[in-house]
């Protein structure tokens, strides 16, 4: 019998790159599960295989949770709020998108939505803020060696794999100069591109501050940043530093636009930092399309090999770096394909999105016991007392949208680190 597999994520047109990662996974996991889409009450946006599978809202969940394995995709962002009471009651493979959740669970407090029963430690107490997921999870998945680590230490006896992240290739059908000819940029431009949401993390009032001097020298630069600006950032430095000739931003773009923009740029720019633990798909796209970047050794991004990409520490002499690596690759563009050619080996060998689908697909079976329901085929968690934990109360949408604590909870709150019966105790 096939396993029945829920699967929790932001979906197109939610504007998330986990919607995309999702995208590029979903396709491979529902030719080897039954799979049914658990979304936060919206229609996604989907197209072929994926516009025929199944959707289900939380509370279409909760009332089947008894005939599915569920899969959450969490990351830092209100996007994955409406996953946490399903989360609770019926625990099942984490995937930490960002190990560190910190604003998700602060954004829940300010609005006052934190889920009932749920203790969120303070950032003395916990930094890096994941307890409240990890203690529910039977196992999880992180995207780095890095992220291995800081969850190792923390909680030892974690059932946790690295699954590199997987993306899908860029459309064979499109190259530079056909990118910039629909897209009105000319030939002799030296396009340099930032891509995703826009926000001060991403170091771009730093790399402004770069350009600015690069550009002087260097007219025909123009820098894109493709993706939807976080309130006013960065509209006053670019207009303090005289650059408004010289940047544009796009605003949100679909997925077919963005790798128009990503196909045109001459170099790409991924700084982070502070980072939270996560994996830059964005950087990763660019690896594929063969783009040299620029990126923060950091966190995730100091495991990349050499000659690859560009590193940009954050430190004092930031800004001098990015300035001289850009003149160098302007100047040097067989030094930029050289470098875009091997980021795109290091792509094929490494983030091909089947083979983040069959890691995926190997820990699937091994949590669910390969069988057709959610948990051994009886759709129940034991307690470490033996109790069964999958036999839920009734309840409405409310308990949805702020977190419930029906009778089928572990005892203990969700952030607590003392002696809550992690399920991933029971099955190593």
């Amino acid at each position: 019998m096939a396993i029945r597999l829920a699967y929790f994520s932001p979906l197109k047109p939610v504007q998330s790159g986990i919607s995309d990662y999702s995208a590029d996974l979903l396709p491979y996991l529902a030719e080897q599960f039954d799979t049914s889409l658990v979304t936060d009450y919206y229609q996604p946006a989907l197209t072929g295989q994926l516009a025929r599978l199944p959707i289900m809202n939380p509370e279409e969940f909760w009332r089947r949770r008894r005939d599915f394995f569920p899969c959450y995709q969490m990351g830092n962002s209100v996007y994955h709020q409406y996953m946490l009471a399903c989360m609770k009651a019926n625990p099942g493979l984490l995937t930490l998108h960002d190990v560190n959740l910190r604003g998700l669970f602060n954004f829940l407090a300010a609005a006052r939505t934190i889920p009932e029963g749920w203790h969120i430690p303070g950032s003395n107490l916990e930094p890096e803020l994941n307890s409240p997921c990890v203690n529910l999870a039977l196992g999880v998945v992180v995207h780095s060696s890095y992220a291995v680590n800081l969850l190792r230490k923390k909680y030892p006896g974690l059932y946790l794999q690295k699954i590199n992240m997987g993306v899908a290739p860029p459309p064979p059908d499109i190259d530079q100069q056909l990118a910039r000819q629909q897209l009105g940029i000319s030939s002799t431009e030296f396009a340099i591109g930032s891509f995703g949401h826009i926000i001060p993390k991403k170091r771009i009032h730093i790399f402004l501050e770069a350009f600015a001097a690069f550009s002087s020298s260097y007219p025909k630069a123009r820098y894109y940043l493709v993706g939807k600006s976080a309130d006013h950032y960065p509209l006053e430095i670019i207009r303090r530093l005289g650059l408004d000739n010289r940047v544009v931003i796009t605003g949100y773009t679909d997925t077919e636009l963005f790798n128009k923009y990503l196909h045109a740029m001459d170099v790409c720019v991924n700084l982070r930092y502070p980072e939270d633990g996560e994996t830059s798909a964005t950087m990763i796209r660019a690896f594929a399309a063969a783009k040299p970047v620029l990126y923060t050794p950091c966190g995730a991004g100091a495991e990349l090999p050499a000659g690859i990409a560009l590193p940009i520490p954050a430190n004092s002499s930031e800004i001098r770096l990015i300035t001289t690596t850009l003149i160098r690759l302007c100047l040097e563009p067989l030094l930029s394909k050289l470098i875009g050619e091997k980021a795109r080996r290091y792509y094929n060998a490494n983030h091909l999105p089947e083979r983040t689908a069959a890691d995926y697909i190997r820990m699937i079976t091994t949590l669910s016991g390969g069988s057709g329901t959610g948990f051994g085929g009886n759709g129940s968690v034991g307690d470490s007392a033996g109790r069964g934990l999958g036999t839920a109360k009734q309840s409405n949408k409310s308990e949805f949208m702020h977190g419930g604590n029906g009778s089928e909870n572990r005892s203990g709150s969700a952030g607590n680190s003392g002696n809550v019966q992690r399920p991933w105790n029971r099955i190593l």
